[in-house]
């Protein structure tokens, strides 16, 4: 080995953060292709996180004691059965006004409504061998997920040159064998 210790230790650090950065797309597109199946499903209720459903928009608790979190609850049917599927949660936006007065101080708390119309359609995902393993389509992650994958790729692929190219400028591709040269 021609190069010195670090440069080989940089190398390798850098060659391992390539290689799990892209380890971790593609494992995720992995895991993502049991979603196969594709349907179109009905909402039919919110769900909080303590488990109270509400299935009418006026039932959604209001107020600054009000539940932040919900998840969509949708039917929809394969293979002639009806399946729910569950979103992830979502949180509710929430404004507080600070006001100041001689001394006094007051805070008003506002929750914003949901977007919530019992009835329409929304996509669903399945897993075709198993209809109950469902997920929502489309949940505003898709650019979100798309952006990460492109810049976690990106960082992988120059993770991984970079390690090459340290291993190959100084030397320390010796393990390839003794007719190997720079």
């Amino acid at each position: 080995m021609q190069g010195g210790a670090i440069p080989f230790v940089a190398g390798c650090l850098f060659l391992a953060f390539g290689l799990l950065a892209m380890q971790g797309v593609v494992g995720t597109l992995w895991r993502s292709r049991r979603f196969r199946g594709r349907a179109d499903g009905k909402l039919v209720a919110l769900e909080a996180v303590d488990g109270r459903r509400y299935s009418k928009a006026s039932d959604v608790p209001t107020g600054p004691n009000a539940p932040l979190s919900f998840r969509q609850v949708v039917d929809f049917s394969a293979d002639g059965k009806t399946y729910q599927a569950r979103g992830p949660f979502l949180m509710r936006e929430v404004t507080k006004v600070f006001a100041h007065a001689g001394g006094q101080g007051t805070v008003t708390t506002t929750v914003a409504p949901l977007a919530f119309d019992p009835g329409s359609t929304v996509p669903v995902a399945y897993n075709l061998s198993d209809p109950r393993d469902a997920t929502l389509r489309g949940t505003g992650q898709t650019i979100y997920l798309i952006e990460v994958f492109s810049i976690q790729t990106f960082i992988g692929i120059i993770c991984i040159a970079v390690g090459l190219g340290i291993f190959f400028f100084n030397g320390n591709l010796a393990w390839l064998g003794p007719d190997w040269h720079p």
